[in-house]
């Protein structure tokens, strides 16, 4: 019965409540030239709509009045559809008074609008039947966007329907709106809602004090900085813990090569595109020095800009925080606003699925759950290495080869990638046992370390291999310094079990070998 009741709520109460939130726009703000909601009418439809019926330019008069003259027999249709439900309500659950208000709304609207025909009911609300619209499906009922043209008229019925029902039909004030500016169109709107999502990333807070809201900051901003320099004349991209714990990336391009860091706190009420600061230029060019035997110097550097990342406002080094995101609900004078704090890319599709759920009660898996993210769809090539890096898009990268079988080499020696992993590795290592783990398995092996702090380092690496589920902890300065004895490009790392000493040699020739001993990790 409880359920039966909260449909009937929906359904008398939907238009009017749509109505009221749109109360505070202004009368011909929505005319035929509309604004950038009606323009973008479409994207408020659900992708799983099971119809949808739209029109995107104003109808000619002829038209509207040739379709609301086709609607008289569902429109009556639906009258006596509410008309058998209020006599069920009545009958079953009469004497409850969550019940008798739903029959004071049936009865305030059956005296509104008895006697009148579609396009009378339509003037009577303000509603202009010439503007955009979309009619579209929702679960059970159809719901129908039209923009208004005359908003006293709809105040009048709104307040009529009040009197006449005997109560508010929206409980909670909402406020008097959050006006929204659209800087590119220079256009305003003034939107009314229940509750309000804010996911502006580092101007959540800015948004909540717009909101009226007097509380503690939730967010921390993280500055990184990003050069752009001249070609540094390598193939291969970089990732390198630093001294300070930062990590620097360099990736290389013909055109330019970018280098950058993150993990710098940024005030709060600074700008939203800051400069970068000359202190992080000197860092990052100062850094390369460890990572190039020929450093590139200031007189390279063609451009530098910053980003900005939101991390929740607590304590602690910044590359340290959490990276999960979480809701915040706070009460304010235009409805309940949720502050998302936190986030990664890598995860923004799973949060929002659970959002919705939360918010929403809906509990239907998101239409774009299973969307593959680009290259990410066609068949799975596990067996193809050129699959794993670039996935559906492995093909257009084979058919480029088949006119430079040379794109198919390999960037650089085997043994200089090796020695990279080691040395990004090595910084996150214990200092005093210097160990890291070699994990081998089917093509590849991953190196791990892991320190005292409980910080972990991992790198995966590509490789011949004939063991799987083998795993080795060594001293990672006597690895480097056996593969700095090597000249070919190709090494070999001979294993026998966990508690062997490996020997490391190059592939194509035996005039130089090195033993290293294992370590007990």
């Amino acid at each position: 019965m409880k359920k039966l009741l909260a449909l009937v709520l929906v359904v008398v109460v939907a238009g009017l409540a749509k109505a009221l939130y749109q109360r505070g726009a202004a009368p011909g703000a929505h005319g035929p030239e509309g604004s950038a909601a009606a323009r973008d009418l479409l994207t408020y439809i659900p992708a799983d709509a099971p119809f949808a019926i739209a029109s995107l330019q104003p109808a000619p008069k002829a038209v509207v009045e040739q379709t609301m003259a086709a609607s008289a027999g569902i429109v009556e249709a639906y009258r006596q559809g509410f008309l058998d439900v209020r006599k069920k309500i009545a009958a079953q659950d009469g004497d409850n008074p969550e019940t008798q208000r739903a029959l004071a709304m049936f009865d305030a609207l059956e005296q509104e609008f008895a006697g009148k025909t579609p396009q009378q009911i339509a003037e009577h609300l303000g509603l202009s039947l010439q503007s955009r619209s979309a009619f579209y499906g929702l679960g059970l009922l159809p719901v129908l966007r039209i923009q208004l043209g005359d908003m006293e008229k709809m105040r009048g019925f709104v307040e009529r329907m009040q009197a006449l029902a005997g109560s508010e039909l929206v409980e909670r004030p909402v406020g008097d709106g959050i006006e929204l500016r659209d800087a590119l169109r220079d256009e305003t709107v003034v939107v009314h809602a229940g509750l309000v999502l804010n996911a502006s990333g580092v101007a959540v807070d800015a948004v909540r004090r717009r909101l009226g809201i007097d509380g503690p900051q939730l967010i921390r901003r993280s500055r990184g900085s990003h050069l752009v320099l001249d070609p540094l004349g390598s193939e291969v991209g970089l990732a390198a813990f630093l001294p300070d714990r930062r990590i620097q990336f360099v990736i290389p391009h013909p055109d330019g090569t970018l280098s950058g860091t993150t993990e710098v706190d940024e005030p709060a009420d600074g700008e939203d595109e800051p400069p970068v600061p000359e202190a992080d230029v000197t860092y990052l060019l100062d850094a390369l020095r460890y990572l190039y035997a020929v450093p590139p110097q200031r007189a390279e550097l063609r451009h530098a800009y910053c980003g900005l990342r939101a991390l929740p406002a607590v304590t602690g080094p910044a590359g340290r925080l959490n990276r999960e995101a979480f809701l915040v609900a706070e009460d304010s004078a235009v409805g309940t606003v949720h502050s998302v704090v936190g986030g990664k890319l890598t995860t923004h599709r799973a949060f929002a699925e659970r959002v919705v759920s939360r918010l929403f009660d809906i509990r239907a898996a998101s239409p774009s759950r299973d969307l593959p993210l680009p290259g990410g769809e066609g068949s799975q090539e596990f067996g193809d290495p050129l699959w794993w890096r670039h996935g559906s898009r492995a093909a257009a990268v084979r058919a480029l080869a088949a006119g430079d079988p040379s794109l198919l080499e390999p960037m650089c020696p085997h043994r200089e990638l090796l020695r990279a992993a080691l040395q990004r590795a090595a910084i996150l290592s214990n200092e005093k046992y210097r160990g890291v783990k070699l994990e081998i398995s089917k093509g590849e092996m991953r190196i791990v370390a892991h320190n005292p702090e409980q910080e972990e380092a991992v790198e995966e690496i590509e490789a011949d291999t004939s063991v799987d589920g083998l795993a080795v902890g060594f001293n990672v300065t006597y690895l480097l310094d056996g593969l700095s004895a090597l000249r070919g490009e190709t090494v070999r790392i001979g294993l026998r079990d966990a508690n062997s000493s490996a020997l490391l040699r190059e592939a194509d020739s035996d005039q130089c070998q090195h033993v290293v001993m294992p370590l007990r990790l």
